[in-house]
């Protein structure tokens, strides 16, 4: 029978072992237990350390995650807000007598329905798109056929503000979710047109460029200011440029969802010389 004799030499990194995974432990038991303001020391073997920088990371991830809901939910709470108690105003001061009922006041609550219809339709879509059980269905769409019907959608708009509009289609086919990118350009295009000024300009652009396509709208009209554009794709915000506008102020954050889903990007340009270009970059093969 072999006698082995444990030292205090070798009894050491069993020491620095678990005193770090007890404290990554407790750390855990933290989180779990909804308290996220508890940093994540590295500390202990290599392995340990980068347990603990892994955790750490989840941590502040959850936490800014966190801290984007509370503030989204107020701010849903406040845009719901706002045409409700307009809303309410007008009927409660016909009701009341207060105001007499006419066609003009009647059209202006059907407006604030429709912009609330369109936030709620805009949450429902941006909560399917972050959804983990959400798939693409990539398929081979013809381009020509794709920026035609495009243009079709809009056309009657563009039509009544004199806008001249362009194609300049550069591939036969790409791949896509049809459904979610005609959702994404089609929401582009009906900012574009509400932004140009009659007698203004859009133009679409496809081309290829390496292993990517990409889809670039511009327009005329006033330019975006440039503190507000890094923000532009933030959910629910309405800077002074769209502030007087209608719309729900997420077709922007779905329009970068729908991209990231696609493996891709979406950026955006605005000057007064070169107008507002926004470029979507997806990958000319399905992901």
């Amino acid at each position: 029978t072999e006698i082995y004799t444990l030292s205090l030499h070798d009894a050491l990194p069993i020491w620095k072992f678990s005193h770090p995974a007890d404290r990554i432990a407790r750390s855990l038991h933290t989180m779990n237990e909804g308290n996220l303001s508890v940093r994540v020391d590295a500390e202990g073997t290599d392995e340990m350390s980068r347990i603990a920088a892994l955790i750490e990371s989840l941590r502040r991830r959850l936490e800014e995650e966190r801290t984007v809901r509370s503030q989204w939910s107020q701010d849903v709470a406040h845009d719901l807000r706002t045409p409700v108690a307009s809303m309410k105003a007008q009927l409660e001061g016909m009701s009341d007598g207060i105001l007499a009922p006419s066609k003009d006041r009647l059209d202006r609550t059907i407006r604030e329905l429709g912009r609330m219809e369109d936030l709620i339709e805009s949450l429902e879509m941006l909560m399917r798109l972050e959804s983990p059980e959400t798939k693409l269905v990539p398929a081979e769409i013809d381009a020509e056929d794709f920026s035609r019907e495009l243009f079709q959608r809009f056309e009657a708009q563009m039509l009544r503000k004199n806008i001249r509009y362009s194609r300049m289609i550069g591939i036969e086919t790409l791949h896509a979710d049809e459904q979610l990118l005609m959702r994404s350009c089609g929401s582009l295009l009906a900012k574009a047109v509400r932004h140009t000024e009659d007698g203004g300009h859009i133009e679409l652009r496809m081309n290829v460029e390496g292993t990517d396509v990409f889809l670039q709208g511009t327009n005329s009209g006033k330019p975006i200011p440039p503190e507000e554009l890094p923000r532009v794709f933030e959910r629910l915000y309405r800077g002074e440029y769209a502030r007087n506008s209608p719309g729900s102020g997420l077709g922007l954050t779905i329009v970068d969802r729908i991209a990231r889903l696609h493996g891709g990007s979406v950026s955006i340009a605005s000057t007064a010389k070169t107008g507002t270009v926004v470029t979507i970059r997806v990958p000319r093969l399905p992901v």
